[in-house]
């Protein structure tokens, strides 16, 4: 006898199943010793640095290039990144984990 069959023939005895299922399910959930949003320190740090009245190249020429050079230095660089724009240069860097 197959299971749909058994579930058709004997309705009764298939809810019971279900209802032990969920029953069993909803005391496991509740010991069950999850944090459900755990901390993490993302490895990522986003700069801004605002330069008013200026154009990209002037952005990428005076800040960008030079604060990069600066950032390089730092131990555990994984990606680095810039963005120059009208009145502000952006860096975003992202760490190996550790």
């Amino acid at each position: 006898m197959s299971l749909a069959t058994l579930s058709i023939r004997r309705p009764v005895t298939t809810l019971m199943g279900l209802l032990c299922v969920i029953v069993v399910g909803a005391i496991a959930l509740a010991r069950l010793p999850l944090a459900y949003l755990p901390s993490v320190d993302a490895p990522f740090i986003g700069i801004q640095i605002p330069y008013p009245n200026s154009n990209p190249t002037q952005v990428e020429k005076e800040i960008v290039k030079p604060v990069e050079e600066a950032l390089a230095t730092l131990s555990g660089v994984k990606k680095m990144s810039a963005n120059a724009t009208a009145d502000s240069a952006e860096f975003n860097l992202q760490f190996s984990w550790g």
